[in-house]
């Protein structure tokens, strides 16, 4: 849902594009990879344009979680910050914390960076590297991607 004009000049000066993302989870799958129950999110999301063409997103969320039997309430936060480096290949740098990823889990904190290239206007793909940063040692992680417009 856009809160928003999507127009830069349409918004007041500093005030960021704004959008609501609701969505859920399916209960389908094999029990040893998913839940047996909806797990419904709310997502404020923010985005400002930067200059030399460069963006800032932010995320606020909220996952009414399940795990298992159990329920539990996650909150999440992100920052990321975008850069063109030509035409087609991008740039981030993205940080990002949940509140808690389990029933009995605490906070985690995360960073990763990566490259997107885009093939055409309606498909990119993405490359990414990032750690975990709690304590006792950070958790290191790897992940490709693709993303199409429809």
């Amino acid at each position: 849902v856009r809160l928003n004009d999507a127009e830069a000049e349409h918004r007041g000066r500093g005030v960021p594009l704004m959008g609501l993302l609701l969505s859920t989870t399916l209960p389908v799958g094999t029990r040893a990879l998913t839940t047996d129950a909806w797990q419904p999110t709310a997502n404020l999301a923010l985005h400002w344009d930067l200059p030399a063409e460069g963006s800032l997103e932010t995320n606020l969320g909220y996952t009414y979680a399940a795990e298992g039997d159990r329920r539990f309430d996650q909150l999440f936060a992100s920052a990321s910050a975008g850069f063109p480096i030509n035409d087609k290949l991008g740039g981030f740098l993205e940080g990002y914390v949940f509140s808690r990823e389990s029933a009995d889990g605490s906070a985690t904190h995360s960073m990763d960076t990566g490259l997107s290239y885009l093939l055409s206007n309606d498909v990119a793909l993405d490359v990414r590297v990032g750690a975990g940063l709690d304590r006792p040692h950070p958790s290191w992680f790897a992940g490709l991607g693709a993303s199409v417009r429809f």
